[in-house]
């Protein structure tokens, strides 16, 4: 008996189809035929391209390799036999095929029914027989699309089959087996623009996600049965979503579609059971229920419009904060819970200066005037101190009448004064008494918001030389985030331990002057008990001191003086600006599983915590508030 090569001829033909088929793109429903009309050639797989209609084209490439299998009666053949593609010249979804490996053919047995199944790709089947009822093949459940409107990944994806070609006992062949291929699987078309109202010119987008309700929409490992026709897929492994990426960013424009394309799983699904969900580059998806319900079908192009909004994006990782209680106490840390990202957290806690209402606006603030001294007491017999006044109607002259014709207030029990009279032996390595920070904001309610605070000093007869020393006296005004000095005591002196001696600025400060008012008691004979250390004086440890004292010999009469600080004027109401956070992390952390803070004071606080979270429209914030009792 002879035997004779066997010759294949294939197309990528589907019977009816014409390339002026019409395609109902606005529609997923019944879905397209595949069109096979030639495109041009490419090497190494069959190429796919869109028509001007936006149909689908295959055609046929040099070196592609089809997988074949023949049974002569009950007798196999040929199990899986390659053979790589001659496509025509003229019209490339027409082709030839020759064998691939020398020896590896098959043969003609006219006397015996000839049965020859075909598919494509070419897959090799290792480790079992190979069977043309269980041929494996692979939809992966994660594909990739080059960029959009492209249609080269589906050449990669597809499988293509032929009808099962019979030849009963004694019949003739004369021009080889003609096998007419179609796509195993469905190919799925989403067109995508954003709508007019979307503020961004290109919306990027990196993946799409087709979701079924059960249902396999993909199967990383299945088998399928050329003896069949059409060809049935038994599937071992599935997915019911299906995912395409990107290889590069594309943008979706408003005045324009952009097609994405997936091949999916022929099979059934009813209404509102697929859902398409569009991954933005920053993670946010925009989902879509497919109304209609749909059969998908091998060889078939299913085709569905959507214009998206911006705002139906919704973060993947949408942030939250808690607090899971909304009362404390002081000392005791308040806790947050974070869930979800955020590029940062800041956290208001509601006091002062750290108020959320005032995150964006300035705060117009007035100062809080403080005052503060260090003092001591030297020598003699006299334990009283000083004490310390202030007036609103002294008129600045510096003299015993007109201190005395002024109204002063006494407000020496809101300072600590000192307890210890020093020898002039210990007072070297004395440390005087701190007297306090005092706010005296409250006795600029004169005229002009102004005020003279002077120290006053009373030596009783009959001490002999007790002095009271100031160190360091300043007065500021506070705001919460800055300080002015309305006086500071920082002066030199000239002629020194001399009753008339002249204060002056030391060299490089800017400092209103302070002024000693001796009473008439005092005579030429008490020039020594009155003096202005200069700054490098080392009688002390501390510089910049005042002493106020009496004569060496016992007192006869008693003696008064007054140390008097320039004229302080309140400031006026100070735009410090907008209030600060607290920050919980910035955009190089992650954002924490949880944080506390801590109040200083009780009260009603209106918390806000604000993160701050990057959006396809630029970072937008997401306020959370609360309003905690903070107790003592």
């Amino acid at each position: 008996m002879k035997k004779n090569l066997i010759y294949i001829a294939a197309a990528l033909l589907l019977a009816g189809c014409t390339k002026d088929a019409a395609t109902e793109v606005s529609q997923m429903t019944g879905g397209e035929p595949i069109l096979t009309v030639a495109a041009g050639v490419s090497a190494g797989r069959t190429t796919v391209s869109t028509t001007e209609q936006g149909l689908l084209d295959i055609d046929w490439a040099e070196d592609d390799q089809i997988g074949l299998y023949a049974m002569a009666g009950e007798q196999q053949t040929g199990r899986n036999v390659s053979y790589t593609a001659m496509p025509n010249a003229e019209e490339a979804a027409h082709c030839t095929f020759a064998a691939t490996n020398e020896g590896e053919v098959l043969y003609w047995n006219g006397n015996k029914q000839q049965s020859f199944y075909a598919y494509y790709p070419f897959t090799a089947v290792e480790g079992a027989l190979p069977n043309a009822a269980a041929q494996p093949i692979s939809l992966p459940a994660t594909q990739v699309q080059a960029k959009g409107n492209s249609v080269a990944h589906l050449a990669k994806y597809g499988v293509l089959t032929a009808a099962p070609v019979v030849f009963e006992p004694n019949a003739t062949l004369s021009s080889g087996i003609c096998f007419n291929f179609t796509n195993l699987f469905s190919v799925v078309e989403f067109r995508l623009k954003t709508d007019a109202a979307c503020p961004l010119a290109e919306l990027p987008i990196k993946s799409l996600t087709l979701s079924a309700n059960g249902v396999a929409v993909a199967a990383p490992v299945a088998t399928m049965d050329l003896t069949q026709s059409p060809t049935v897929i038994a599937t071992e492994e599935v997915a019911t979503a299906l995912q395409l990426d990107l290889a590069e960013e594309v943008g979706l424009k408003r005045d324009g579609y952009t097609s994405f394309y997936m091949l999916v799983l022929p099979g059934t699904h009813a209404a509102k059971s697929l859902l398409l969900e569009v991954t933005a580059i920053d993670n946010s998806v925009h989902a879509v229920s497919i109304a209609e319900g749909v059969t998908f079908r091998s060889n078939k192009h299913y085709v569905r419009e959507y214009e998206l909004t911006i705002d139906g994006f919704v973060a993947a990782d949408a942030f939250e904060a808690e607090i899971p209680s909304l009362t404390t106490k002081v000392g005791e840390p308040l806790t947050v819970n974070f869930s979800g990202k955020a590029t940062s957290v800041d956290f208001w806690s509601g006091e002062y200066g750290h108020e959320y209402a005032y995150a964006t606006k300035d705060r117009m603030e007035d100062a809080a005037v403080k005052i503060n001294f260090w003092s001591l007491l030297c020598n003699g017999t006299q334990p009283e101190t000083a004490t310390i006044k202030y007036s609103t109607d002294f008129d600045g002259t510096m003299t015993e009448d007109a201190i005395l014709a002024a109204t002063w207030t006494d407000v020496k029990h809101l300072f600590n004064w000192p307890t210890v009279l020093h020898t002039n032996d210990s007072i070297k390595t004395a440390v005087p008494d701190d007297s306090g920070l005092v706010d005296i904001t409250e006795w600029f309610d004169g005229q002009g918001k102004s005020v003279y605070v002077a120290f006053f000093y009373h030596v009783k007869k009959p001490d002999n030389r007790t002095f009271f020393m100031l160190f360091d006296s300043w007065v500021k005004a506070f705001y919460t985030n800055s300080v002015e000095e309305l006086y500071i005591q920082k002066f030199a002196t000239e002629n020194n331990n001399k009753l008339n001696v002249k204060i002056v600025n030391e060299e490089g400060t800017n400092n209103p002057l302070p002024t000693f008012v001796l009473g008439s008691s005092y005579t030429s004979s008490d020039n020594h008990t009155l003096s202005l250390r200069p700054v490098k004086d080392q009688s002390t440890a501390y510089p910049y001191h005042f002493r106020i004292g009496a004569a060496f010999s016992k007192l006869t009469v008693d003696k008064d003086a007054w140390f008097i600080l320039p004229k302080l004027t309140l400031p006026e109401r100070k735009n410090v600006g907008p209030d600060k956070p607290f920050v919980v992390h910035t955009a190089d952390a992650e954002t924490p599983a949880t944080w506390s803070y801590t109040f200083k004071a009780p009260g009603t606080y209106k918390v806000s915590i604000v993160g701050t979270v990057t959006t396809l429209a630029g970072d937008k914030q997401v306020v959370k508030e609360a309003t905690v009792t903070v107790t003592e």
